[in-house]
């Protein structure tokens, strides 16, 4: 049965082994490599934000960004809500990627519109602090702060369904351990967890995906090591479970969790190994490697048909843990 299964996931999502990458996706990464890499971080944090315009815009029903006071640790946390046309509103709670140190609510925008029409639920965008300026654990303690806001007051944004939890790269990672936080309450009121090709691991660990896919897919393994340097520059931080999930001693007892690891990626098996330890703790899990796809693909909707069929899938699953099949 379980082959069965596994079988079928490969065959919804598309997966053949050694498939080759998405050519639009071949076709970008080819005119990137004609252009200078970032040489700081300033410079870094603008092409995130220019970069932007390759997402797909779909219409939401509203956005709304004036009168959402989320208070944090350090004072109001920036947000934004995307409201769908349905009538009753389930929440996904989003936390953008960006290494940690980079991405916003604007790089992330494209990408919460195509997750509330997939998902036909709110999304609340956060905001967060970013490293190096405000050292970890600070982005982390805004994103469990704005978690467990969200799950006590989600009434004030008129919100009368359940909440996910969602994230792509560092945000995911942020939304893994701000799940864990809010499930050490009782009746945390999770629906699910989506989880987007997470940084699961930023200890120096021999994975073949940091080798195989070291240059020339986007994500480098050059600019992975400097991430965690940026983020977590010491080996007790890198250590530290709520830096690298996949050293928590039990993740059981969250809802289910959906990762979603690109097949050409340096992040491919550490996020294939937190699967694995989800499922070990008894927290029910699906894995899927998005064929052909490279680290970030969901933020490349608006240029690869494929990258945005890959997206709405993981949309899709949510949808169907608020409001079944």
């Amino acid at each position: 049965m379980a082959i069965l299964i596994a079988w079928w996931i490969a065959r919804w999502w598309g997966f053949k082994p050694n498939m080759p990458i998405d050519p639009d996706l071949a076709a970008f990464l080819a005119r990137r490599a004609q252009q200078p890499p970032p040489t700081d971080l300033a410079t870094l944090r603008a092409g995130l934000e220019a970069q932007a315009f390759q997402l797909s815009v779909r219409d939401v029903g509203r956005i709304e960004e004036r009168g959402i006071h989320l208070p944090g640790p350090a004072g109001v946390i920036g947000a934004r809500l995307y409201r769908t046309h349905a009538a009753k509103q389930a929440l996904t709670v989003y936390f953008h990627g960006g290494a940690f140190i980079a991405g916003s609510l604007c790089t992330h925008d494209s990408v919460c519109r195509e997750l509330a029409v997939s998902s036909n639920s709110a999304v609340l965008s956060i905001n967060y602090r970013l490293a190096p300026d405000h050292p970890f654990p600070a982005g982390l303690d805004d994103c469990c702060a704005a978690l467990r806001w969200a799950i006590a007051y989600r009434g004030t944004m008129d919100i009368d369904g359940p909440i996910a939890v969602a994230g792509d790269s560092a945000g995911a990672t942020l939304a893994l351990v701000s799940a864990i936080d809010a499930c050490s309450d009782n009746e945390p009121d999770i629906a699910a967890l989506l989880l987007l090709y997470p940084p699961a691991d930023l200890r120096d660990e021999d994975y073949a995906s940091r080798s195989e896919f070291a240059q020339g897919f986007g994500l480098t393994e050059a600019a992975r090591q400097m991430m965690v340097r940026s983020y977590a520059p010491s080996e007790a931080q890198q250590c530290d479970p709520r830096v690298s999930p996949l050293l928590f001693p039990n993740l059981g007892d969250l809802p289910p969790t959906l990762v979603v690891t690109a097949q050409y990626d340096v992040l491919r098996d550490e996020g294939a190994a937190l699967a694995t330890a989800l499922a070990r703790g008894g927290t029910p899990v699906e894995h899927v490697r998005a064929a052909g796809m490279i680290h970030g693909f969901a933020n490349y909707s608006g240029i690869s048909p494929a990258a945005a069929l890959a997206f709405d899938r993981a949309g899709y699953w949510v949808r169907e843990q608020f409001y079944g099949r």
